[in-house]
């Protein structure tokens, strides 16, 4: 039995990544992958780390005469090192080697060798997995009633299905005849099985069977491809389910309020129901309404709104008249997401200048004739006496 346990010991000791060299015992202390997963043609890095584990003011020095790395399927893309010189006690050295995984799907093994000045040696051999499966990006929402020139949602889940974290995700609408708000997403890094989920809100200009969106990605610093295809079935014209009434203004020496009804002009029921001033350099929504939420309006109902803004000077100090673009955002009973934009104009006589209205002239007036009236019966009083 004591003989097995010590031929067990000698087989184990010969497979140990440790060198001793003239009293100092090296090890490979750690390694990196990069990437931690390949997939085909990817490039990479492997990265040793070298201790000399002698104690600390020993002296135990250890001269490293060879450095190389042997791919048993893996492509080395840098030569071998000689004769790099010394490691002290409890120093560290790293080594780094760029590779190119060109083999199918499977796992490799790439051998370190370490040849030190007394001839003792490493020999330390690290796997390498290479892995093919791409990111995967569905279509999670898509509305049952698109419609030319009317803005839609779309959301897309993107999925990494991968055993190491990808990187880098960007993806866009590839289409023509269709813009997109915003026009890209980009996310900075996803998990391994992570998702994320993002939206698009698509407005498309001319008659299309599918939208195409384009994604890339980064594993390691490789990049990758791919596209998604999202089917859809437009109609003609743009359904006219909001419809503004009664719209009216209101000035003072604070600014400026739009008030006026959202009507359900449509065939089922809205949610979600919310107005805000969309892009425009002409106007500076304030408080306390820069948008306004309204939630659910049924249908053949209305609801009242008020927005406040003011009016930017530099951009009109000409004109007598700006139009203003009102963004009006809603949900269907399928939950699927749609905005509009409707046009008020605003007629710039409409505006007070605070220092015009701090005295108004009819006030003057006011004044004038009660002085009169007061004087009047002050000579009155004093005939009378």
């Amino acid at each position: 039995m004591r003989y097995a346990l010590i031929l067990i010991v000698l087989i184990l000791a010969s497979f140990a990544p440790v060198a001793s060299a003239e009293g100092a015992v090296c090890i490979v202390e750690s390694y990196e992958v990069n990437p931690s997963v390949f997939m085909t043609n990817d490039l990479g890095t492997i990265r040793f780390t070298i201790k000399n584990t002698a104690p600390a003011g020993t002296g135990m020095s250890a001269e490293i005469e060879r450095v190389d790395l042997f791919g048993n399927g893996i492509e080395i893309l840098t030569n071998g090192l000689m004769h790099v010189g010394e490691i002290g006690p409890q120093d560290t050295i790293d080594f780094t080697f760029k590779i190119q995984a060109k083999r199918p799907e499977g796992t490799y093994y790439p051998k370190l060798l370490v040849e030190f000045g007394n001839g003792k040696t490493i020999r330390y051999t690290v796997p390498i997995e290479v892995e093919n499966t791409a990111v995967e990006v569905t279509a999670s929402s898509i509305p049952d009633d698109m419609r030319i020139g009317e803005t839609s949602e779309i959301k897309l889940t993107i999925a990494n299905r991968r055993a190491n974290t990808i990187h880098g995700i960007k993806i866009h609408l590839a289409s023509s005849g269709a813009t997109s708000a915003p026009s890209s997403h980009f996310i900075s890094s996803i998990e391994p099985n992570g998702v994320e989920e993002i939206s698009f809100n698509i407005t498309p200009s001319t008659d299309t069977e599918a939208f195409l969106f384009e994604t890339s990605y980064k594993n390691g610093e490789n990049y990758h491809e791919g596209d998604l295809k999202v089917q859809v079935d437009l109609k003609e014209g743009v359904l006219n389910r909001i419809i503004l009434t009664g719209i009216e203004f209101d000035s003072n020496s604070r600014g400026h309020a739009i008030a006026g009804e959202i009507n359900n002009a449509g065939e089922e029921d809205l949610e979600g129901v919310m107005i805000a001033f969309d892009e425009t350099s002409e106007v500076i929504p304030v408080l306390p309404y820069k948008s306004y939420f309204i939630g659910s309006i049924e249908k053949d109902d209305f609801a009242s709104f008020e927005l406040n803004f003011k009016i930017n000077e530099d951009e009109t100090a000409n004109a007598t008249e700006i139009i203003i673009p009102l963004l009006i955002e809603y949900r269907d009973l399928d939950g699927d997401r749609y905005q509009t934009v409707e046009e008020v104009v605003f007629d710039l006589g409409q505006r007070q200048n605070p220092e015009d209205k701090s005295i108004p002239s009819w006030l003057f007036a006011v004044v004038i004739v009660l002085v009169l009236a007061v004087v009047g019966m002050a000579i009155g009083y004093s005939w009378k006496r």
